[in-house]
């Protein structure tokens, strides 16, 4: 596991609370719902492929990861 952030952004409704985990072994991002101190469910952002190096969210409230393989960065807007 590398990077993670809690979405608290308006822009992510749907997503908002929920925790953004990234893989570097499985070069994925997974969003993570958190109920307390338990993960409860979780999925595969589409979309987002590579070894995962780190996620925040920005002031602007969209999502930026930086991964590698080659190295970017993304950045998710919400909707």
């Amino acid at each position: 596991m590398c990077g993670a952030a809690f979405i608290t952004a308006d822009a992510f409704k749907s997503w908002k609370g929920s925790l953004l985990v990234g893989g570097l072994a499985s070069q994925k991002l997974y969003r993570c719902v958190v109920d307390g101190a338990k993960v409860v469910s979780e999925e595969v952002v589409n979309g987002v492929s590579g070894r995962v190096r780190n996620v925040v969210q920005g002031p602007d409230g969209a999502v930026y990861v930086s991964v590698e393989g080659p190295g970017r960065i993304l950045r998710i807007r919400g909707s």
